[in-house]
Parts: structure tokens; C-alpha cells; sequence
């Protein structure tokens, strides 16, 4: 015999009928899915409102640091006035600059680290502090915020006036250290360094926002800046009609001339501090360097161009003086 079992269940006859059982039947793992999906939104969101905040604040800070400055060129030893007046007129062969709504231009400058010294006197004593030393003719052409003026004398930051207890009249000290043909930290280097100062009036101060800013390094605070001339910037160098950076400035837009720039940047061996001799009878070539120490690179280049000729490495013991 056989016992048949009537089923209470009612058929399911739309679609709509089979979403509502299905969402019944698993109710419990719908809801923890939602769950775990509403944490990992609230996450994401979070961690991408935490990047745009640091993007936001990474790029106010380069704001605040560089102006309107999009490119600078540094050079690790100081070039000819006639190299910047180079690249500026092929810069502009380059770029329409008075129909670019960007005005870019290039800027020579003079970017060094020095001492800013309070001297003593007048029931104070003698205080010192790190800072930049900036000799640019066009600061406002830097387009901070806000612009500074062109003044004889020496404009510092208002962090280095607040930190020397300056004020505007007052004497300070502007030294420089002189730099060797030879590296300190060379076997002929000398440990004993000399420097170069200068004795000026401090005429103004650079409020927050201006120039007073400026400095290249993304990762140290700024140490503040000591702005003068670049006539002055020169004397105090001893560098006659030179400088070690180029910065190009301009509006805000969507034009990059970094390219065009580079396209332009095409220095001598004279501008490198490099000359190429040649003996008249083609017995011998030479290139000769002002420079002591020659960067690998340079040697790499120049056995690479002089292999073929017959060139070969060799050894030079320099001596800085001689006793007999």
C-alpha cells in the first residue's frame, strides 16, 4: 500500500513570486552581504576623501613654495650670463610669448644656501640662522601671491626677522661659504673652508605668501630667504656675470612648455665649465675641466669619444702647493 502526501506549498507562477522566495529563503546572507558591503563603500570613500585631502594639501604647499615657478634649472656649478640669454632667445623663437595666455618667462637666478648673521651691538649678541639666498632683478615676475618689491639692500622672510629679532633699518651679515675646486671630503680637499660675507641693510620684510616662501626641497620646512639683486648675489659669489639657475614662470594654464624647454637646453662644453683642445699637428686632443673632480658621467662620455683616437685613462696626483 502506499500513502500519497498532498504538498501545502503553492505552485510559483510569476517572477516576481520567485524573487520574494528567494529573498525570504536567504534573508539572513542577503543582509550580512549588505552589511559587509555598506563597510567596505564606507571605507573606500573614507580613504579616498583622506588622499584628496593630502593631494589638496601636497599641492597648496608646492603652491606656497614655488608661486608661479614651473621649471627651474640648477646648475651644480655656475654658468655664463650669455648661456641664459641663449636659451631665453631660442625659448621665444619656440613659444608665441605675447600671444600665450600662460606669459611665460625665464627668470635667471642666483640659488645658493648661506648664513644670515645678526651682528652684536645694541645690548645684543651675535645670532645666526640658515637661510637662501635668492639674487633675482624680476621677484615679482615669480608671481606669488604676494608680490615683492625691488629694493636695494637685502629683503628677508618674516620668519627669519621673527627668529633674529630684526627690524627693517637694521645691519645684517650676509655669508657665504667659498667653494673649492676640491671637495672637502677628497684626500687634497681642505678641511679648513673659507667664506665670503657682505655687510648690507636690511630694507624690508617678505610677509607669508610672498617670495620670502620659496624654496625648492618637497620635503624640509623652508629655511627662509634672503633676497637681494642679482648684481649683489654676484659680488658677494665672486661670480662675474654668472649665475646657477634659470626658473620658468607663468600663469596658470593647461600649456606645458617643460618639452619646448628641454628641446632648447643645449649647453657647450664651455657652459659645463669643459674645453676641447686639439694640437695643431693632430698629435694630441685633451679636454680640460676647471673642475678638479669630474663627475662619472663626464668620464664615461669622454673615454667613449676618445677610445677610437687613441685616448687612455690615467692617474694625476694633484698637489696644492709645493715646498723646497
Amino acid at each position: 500500500m502506499k500513502n500519497s502526501q498532498q504538498s501545502t506549498s503553492q505552485p510559483i507562477r510569476s517572477v516576481r513570486s520567485l524573487v520574494i522566495c528567494c529573498i525570504w529563503q536567504w534573508f539572513p546572507q542577503l543582509l550580512a552581504l549588505a552589511g559587509t558591503a555598506a563597510v567596505i563603500a564606507i571605507v573606500i570613500s573614507g580613504s579616498l576623501g583622506v588622499g584628496d585631502s593630502i593631494q589638496r594639501g601636497l599641492l597648496q604647499m608646492a603652491n606656497q613654495r614655488l608661486g608661479g615657478i614651473e621649471v627651474a634649472i640648477i646648475g651644480e656649478e655656475p654658468f655664463g650670463k650669455n648661456f641664459s640669454e641663449r636659451l631665453n632667445a631660442s625659448f621665444q623663437q619656440q613659444v608665441d610669448v605675447k600671444t600665450s595666455k600662460c606669459n611665460p618667462a625665464l627668470i635667471p637666478a642666483i640659488i645658493v644656501e648661506m648664513t644670515v648673521e645678526r651682528p652684536a651691538g645694541a645690548g645684543q649678541s651675535r645670532a645666526s640662522t640658515i637661510a637662501t639666498l635668492l639674487g633675482c632683478d624680476k621677484p615679482s615676475a615669480l608671481r606669488f601671491d604676494v608680490a615683492a618689491s625691488k629694493r636695494k639692500g637685502v629683503q628677508l622672510s618674516q620668519r627669519l626677522v621673527d627668529l633674529l629679532e630684526l627690524k627693517v633699518g637694521d645691519p645684517v651679515v650676509l655669508r657665504v661659504n667659498e667653494r673649492s675646486a676640491v671637495p672637502s671630503d677628497m684626500p687634497l680637499g681642505s678641511r679648513q673652508g673659507s667664506s665670503r660675507s657682505r655687510r648690507v641693510i636690511l630694507t624690508a620684510t617678505l610677509p607669508p605668501g610672498s617670495v620670502g616662501d620659496f624654496s625648492l626641497s618637497s620635503t624640509e620646512p623652508p629655511a627662509g630667504v634672503a633676497l637681494v639683486s642679482l648684481t649683489l648675489a654676484e659680488e658677494l659669489l665672486g661670480w662675474s656675470d654668472k649665475r646657477n639657475g634659470i626658473l620658468l614662470a607663468g600663469d596658470a594654464c593647461h600649456q606645458s612648455f617643460d618639452d619646448i624647454l628641454s628641446q632648447c637646453l643645449k649647453p657647450s662644453l664651455a657652459d659645463l665649465g669643459f674645453s676641447f683642445m686639439r694640437d695643431p699637428d693632430g698629435v694630441w686632443i685633451g679636454l680640460t675641466s676647471r673642475r678638479m673632480v669630474l663627475e662619472q658621467t663626464v668620464d664615461a662620455a669622454a673615454k667613449d669619444a676618445m677610445v677610437d683616437l687613441g685616448g687612455v685613462p690615467s692617474l694625476v696626483f694633484l698637489a696644492n702647493e709645493i715646498y723646497g
